[in-house]
């Protein structure tokens, strides 16, 4: 029964780290450097950013996620580029993923817009608070402690692996599309001579497009996001009004599995901050998750100030 229960466990925790190597967010059109390095530098401004989410508020281990993200646009021999550096922390009951990247995009004008590759490389940590498990003594109580069977992995495990993606991004005033693949070399960390943990790619699709309403104060931008490792898929689609360049909200979809709220604002210039709530579509995670935004742009001195604030996938 021991055994039974606590294989049980790991699996579930570790199926949800397998099928979430990276952080979900609800809003990725905003964040779209969370899961593309070609987006680094498409602003003219530099941008500081993160964003921090909760998921099944109420469930004791449940899920959660922090980015931070500092992106910045430069010239070499003339042409634009850009240069960001990323940290990300997931946190899956108890098992952990953190990353720190350090991204590159080089920027090319296409066909009236702006064509990007970029790729980010840095380091990976996961690691597993095996001595946190619980297990059944009896069927009236539980202890927490070692286990007799050495396979179980029952002590803290970490382990670092270099960590490389890709990506491809093209934007224009009416739509932007892109294509990355992240942990594109699979990295694998060795825990214990017995306990292995191997990080699945993932690739990302994404588009959006921008309609301008009868009355131009408002702007539409619905979106979606294809998110697979080939094994299993994730999609998120979602729509955005915009009002005046400041006010915003919308809904989101994820399949099968929630619908959210997005709120959000420019609170003075340079500054904005959004905030999603996503209601959940099954029962188990029936406790809803909370997710905010925020990121602060401004010029290097003696720069011209370019105030880019829409909200396509910027």
């Amino acid at each position: 029964m021991k055994k039974i229960v606590l294989f049980i466990f790991l699996f579930a925790s570790l199926t949800a780290a397998f099928s979430q190597t990276d952080p979900q967010i609800t809003q990725y059109m905003l964040y779209p450097t969370s899961f593309n390095p070609a987006v680094v530098g498409e602003s003219d401004m530099i941008q500081v950013s993160g964003i921090h989410r909760n998921d099944w508020i109420g469930m004791r281990n449940a899920t959660s996620a922090t980015i931070f993200q500092l992106s910045a646009p430069f010239k070499l021999w003339g042409k634009k580029n850009g240069i960001g550096l990323q940290f990300k922390n997931d946190q899956v009951g108890l098992f952990y993923y953190q990353v720190i990247h350090l991204q590159y995009a080089y920027k090319k004008q296409l066909a009236g817009g702006q064509l990007s590759i970029g790729m980010n490389m840095g380091a990976l940590n996961a690691g597993f608070h095996g001595d946190s498990i619980i297990i059944p003594e009896n069927l009236g109580g539980y202890h927490q402690g070692k286990s007799a069977d050495p396979a179980l992995q029952m002590n803290n495990a970490t382990g670092t692996a270099f960590d490389l993606g890709l990506g491809a991004w093209y934007s224009n005033k009416k739509f932007s599309a892109g294509i990355s693949y992240l942990s594109l070399t699979n990295p694998t960390i060795e825990w214990t001579d017995k306990n292995t943990l191997e990080m699945f790619g993932t690739l990302y699709l994404t588009g959006a497009y921008n309609f301008r309403l009868a009355n131009p104060k408002f702007l539409l931008s619905p979106s979606a996001l294809l998110k697979t490792n080939f094994t299993v898929a994730q999609v998120d689609v979602s729509a955005l009004l915009k009002y005046d360049e400041r006010f915003w909200g919308g809904l989101a979809y994820r399949w099968t599995e929630s619908i959210g709220i997005l709120l959000g604002m420019n609170i003075v210039e340079g500054l904005s901050a959004g905030y999603s709530y996503d209601i959940p579509l099954k029962t188990l995670n029936g406790w809803g998750s909370h997710e905010f935004f925020v990121r602060y742009e401004f010029a290097l001195a003696g720069r011209n100030k370019n105030k880019h604030k829409s909200v396509r996938l910027l």
